[in-house]
């Protein structure tokens, strides 16, 4: 996921990009074997809550996918990454981490997502293109 603003980017967006960076590349540093995913989405959660843009998330940080397909286009009935949950990440678990804000007050949502697999040593991006960033066009 990558947010595009035509025109200029409102200051609330170039908040949230930054607190959304921030949040993939924490989550993605402590995605490891045995940590649970309540913990990776709790730290997320806590994250994108520090802003001042009037932001907040809705819904799970993140969701398992791989070659299931039914009942849902996603495996996140087999892992969510919800603040509640006890489940434990394992070596190779393939996400997408989804740190997004929802902003009424500018009728905007921002959101840069990124699918990885859980490492000994962190999450790994399975892409390396487009850049992780708000994208803006004039």
């Amino acid at each position: 996921m990558r947010t595009l603003v035509i025109g200029p980017a409102p200051k609330e967006m170039l908040e949230a990009e930054k607190i959304a960076l921030e949040a993939l590349a924490k989550s993605m540093e402590n995605m490891k074997p045995g940590v649970s995913v309540g913990k990776i989405a709790s730290a997320n959660r806590d994250i994108i809550a520090s802003n001042q843009c009037g932001g907040w998330q809705t819904g799970r940080s993140g969701y398992g996918i791989g070659i299931s397909f039914a009942p849902a286009w996603d495996e996140g009935h087999l892992v969510s990454l919800n603040p509640v949950s006890n489940q434990l990440l394992e070596e190779n678990m393939t996400i997408h981490l989804i740190p997004f804000f929802m902003m009424p007050k500018i009728k905007m949502i921002m959101g840069i997502s990124e699918t990885v697999v859980v490492t000994p040593n962190g999450a790994k991006s399975l892409f390396d293109r487009p850049e992780r960033k708000l994208i803006i066009k004039d």
